[in-house]
Formats: C-alpha cells, structure tokens, sequence
C-alpha cells in the first residue's frame, strides 16, 4: 500500500510548523532574557543591601565597643568611690569611738576634780 503525499502541500505545513517553533524560542529566548535581567538586578540590589547592611553592623559593634568601654569605667569609678565610702566610713566610726571614749574620760576626771585636787 503505497500512499502519496501531497508534497506541496506538506512543505507549506511543515514550513507553518517551523515557523511556529522559531516564534515560540523566540518568545521563550525574550522571556528567558528577562527573566535573567531581572535576576540580575536582583542580586545588584542584593549586593547593595549587603553592603548597607555590613556597614550598619559595623557602626553599630562600634557604637556597642564605645558602651562597653563606658560601662567598664564607669564600674571602676562606682568602685572606687565604694572604697572611699568604706574607708571614709570605717574612719568616722574609729574617730566617732574615739570621741566617746575621750569624753567619758574627760567626764570622770572633771567630776572627780574636787578629789584630785588638794585643798
């Protein structure tokens, strides 16, 4: 069984259909191009908001270094002045002690003046 062909007319259609196919790549290639474009702002726009991003994080370490360093200080001082309240405290207890002690001393001598002294 032998067909024939219709040689003209399959040619038209075959080229149709090769047609078809290059509009559709070309379609394809032109969504593809776009798609990649747009890919490629987004990894700019990436690349930009790292670098914001790192920039801030930088700032912000140095602004947390600068704290850390105040705050260290200002223990030191909170420290320090601590030991001077604890010295200064320590002292006036001594000297408020020693105040009473001298007092009571001066007390029973002056009230016993009349005996030690003659006459």
């Amino acid at each position: 069984m032998a067909e024939e062909f219709d040689l003209p007319g399959l040619t038209g259609q075959l080229a149709n259909v090769i047609r078809l196919l290059e509009v559709g790549f070309t379609r394809t290639n032109g969504r593809l191009d776009v798609i990649a474009l747009q890919l490629q702002q987004a990894e700019q726009r990436h690349d930009a908001l790292a670098k914001v991003e790192s920039e801030h994080h930088q700032k912000v370490m140095e602004i947390l270094e600068e704290h850390e360093q105040q705050i260290h200080g200002l223990q030191t001082e909170v420290a320090q002045e601590r030991t001077k309240a604890e010295t200064t405290a320590a002292g006036a207890r001594r000297f408020s002690t020693w105040v009473a002690i001298c007092v009571s001393v001066l007390g029973v001598v002056i009230s016993n003046l009349d005996r030690l002294l003659p006459g």
